[in-house]
């Protein structure tokens, strides 16, 4: 996807976005969009799949285990599962990983020029704080 108005990662640190009414200084996105309506607009690292709500007596700890995520096709494209156990059932959500990442045994090194939400990223997915 082309963006008309990119700016540097440089430049777009020195600005200020708006997420609902609270205002964001100094923010730090790798992916920052300039638009009509609003001064920026962030977009997501990781883009949203799906979601689910499981009603049940018995919340599913291991919900990625289940067979059914192969036959809807959530394991085509690297996905992060993210699992709510609630007392009457699962809340599940379906995020696409980024581009660079592949294999949950090749995750990237962080690189100096990565923005920091990469390199968060990253550290996320590996494990480490």
């Amino acid at each position: 996807m082309e963006r008309k108005d990119e700016e540097s990662f440089a430049e777009l640190g020195k600005k200020e976005a708006s997420i609902g009414k609270a205002k964001l200084n100094n923010i730090h996105a790798s992916h920052l969009i300039k638009d009509e309506r609003f001064a920026y607009i962030v977009e997501p690292m990781c883009q949203l799949r799906g979601m689910d709500l499981f009603l049940t007596t018995n919340a599913e700890e291991e919900i990625w285990r289940q067979p059914m995520l192969n036959e809807c096709g959530l394991r085509e494209v690297p996905t992060f599962i993210g699992n709510m156990l609630l007392p009457f059932g699962n809340i599940t959500v379906y995020f696409r990983l980024p581009e660079w990442f592949d294999d949950w045994n090749n995750i990237p090194e962080e690189n100096d020029d990565d923005s920091p939400d990469v390199k968060a990223m990253k550290r996320f997915l590996s494990g480490d704080e």
